[in-house]
């Protein structure tokens, strides 16, 4: 057995078949991951696949600014509604793909993990106009904004910025079957940006009667590179002679809570709240109205699968 690290919600929705068979032994606080003869929560057998759908209702907010030529498509500076979630896993000895995020662990005992990792980044997400942006997503002080300008080409621009694809390794310590501590450094591997991204987790898992439920706190260490490119501005790139802005290196703050309750075989009811606290130079940039972001799902899901 071992733990989905990749996409934390695309195991609770492959977890409900799995949860919803009964088991009489329980695991033991002292006891590894390799140790446990049931797979729970957010763990996935090795040569497994499954693919599964949610329905319900959910929403996943944008931080960027409505009013700076962002969301004259009716996208950037809103809540963008959720309704249904895809997802898919597969899962050999070494190599994973859950949903956008790829891995290759290179090493595995009962208390260390370590991966070669690749994720999408969710920033490209926010400036995309597309109808895949619930799936790609699987997230003080308002800001500073343009002065008045002249008459003469007033009319906001159009922002755009490119999906980009983070890649490297991650370090996982588990030092009970409860909790687990993270450590990731990724770099841009689709040279949009060539910025990175250094990650701290900590998530806490247990079950109460058959609902299983995991709560998870971290903090990010974005570049230079990586947060200039989506929240810095040009020299008139807003609107004419707007001021430009260079958004330098930051953290980002995120607390998570997941759970799982199976109802009938392969059907369980899930849940998802993420709350993301944004660095203050993402804040302050022209583009950015919002200094958090947030992202909530509650649905019923299905999966099939099986192992190979």
């Amino acid at each position: 057995m071992k733990y989905s690290r990749a996409c934390i919600f695309a195991a609770l929705l492959s977890a409900s078949a799995v949860a919803a068979q009964p088991s009489d032994q329980e695991p033991s606080e002292s006891s590894g991951i390799q140790e446990r003869n049931v797979c729970e929560g957010d763990c996935v057998a090795s040569n497994s696949w499954a693919v599964g759908a949610a329905l319900g209702y959910g929403k996943y907010s944008s931080p960027l600014h409505s009013g700076a030529g962002l969301s004259g498509k009716g996208h950037s500076g809103q809540e963008r509604h959720i309704a249904f979630l895809p997802s898919f896993y597969v899962y050999a000895d070494n190599f994973y793909i859950e949903n956008t995020a790829i891995g290759y662990t290179l090493f595995e005992d009962q208390f260390w993990s370590i991966d070669i990792k690749g994720e999408l980044n969710p920033d490209g997400v926010y400036f995309q106009r597309n109808k895949l942006d619930a799936f790609l997503s699987t997230t003080g002080s308002a800001g500073l904004f343009p002065l008045p300008y002249p008459d003469e080409d007033t009319e906001p621009k159009d922002i755009e910025r490119s999906l980009s694809y983070l890649g490297g390794v991650g370090v996982d310590y588990y030092p009970n079957a409860s909790w687990r501590l993270s450590i990731d450094l990724l770099t841009d591997i689709s040279a949009v940006h060539h910025g990175q991204k250094l990650g701290l987790g900590l998530a806490y898992q247990n079950q109460f009667g058959d609902l299983t439920y995991q709560l998870s706190t971290g903090a990010q260490y974005r570049s230079q590179a990586l947060n200039d490119y989506y929240y810095g501005v040009e020299n008139g790139e807003l609107i004419y002679r707007s001021p430009a802005y260079l958004a330098d290196a930051g953290w980002n703050l995120n607390y998570e809570l997941n759970f799982n309750y199976p109802i009938y075989e392969k059907f369980a009811v899930i849940g998802r709240y993420q709350y993301q606290d944004l660095s203050e130079q993402i804040v302050l940039s022209p583009l950015v109205e919002d200094n958090s972001t947030h992202y909530y799902f509650i649905g019923v899901s299905w999966q099939i699968g099986g192992g190979f």
